[in-house]
């Protein structure tokens, strides 16, 4: 994972102690069609984790302000066989500390 951007926040004479920073998230699957379906469960597992990553320290909310992006499947070239990727761009919420 790489922290892609984490942009401070600013209200009208401070800057606030939340921000929304973008996380790029590469999933190497490996190669042939046993690849793809690595990188496509590992995906299908991330996207109901983001669904209720809490990283405010709100808890019971019903909803938590992170936000895919995109999830776009990728191919590494090799020189014998490719290798899949799944490239997931997520918002996260948090505090910062």
């Amino acid at each position: 994972m790489q922290e892609i951007s984490n942009p401070p926040t600013y209200i009208f004479c401070s800057r606030l102690n939340t921000s929304f920073s973008r996380w790029q998230f590469t999933i190497w699957g490996g190669q042939f069609s046993a690849g793809v379906t690595s990188a496509d469960q590992v995906s299908a597992v991330l996207m109901p984790f983001f669904d209720q990553l809490n990283l405010v320290g709100i808890s019971g909310l019903s909803i938590y302000n992170n936000i895919v992006l995109s999830n776009r499947r990728a191919v590494f070239p090799m020189t014998d066989q490719p290798v899949y990727q799944r490239v997931i761009d997520v918002r996260i919420f948090s505090v910062d500390e």
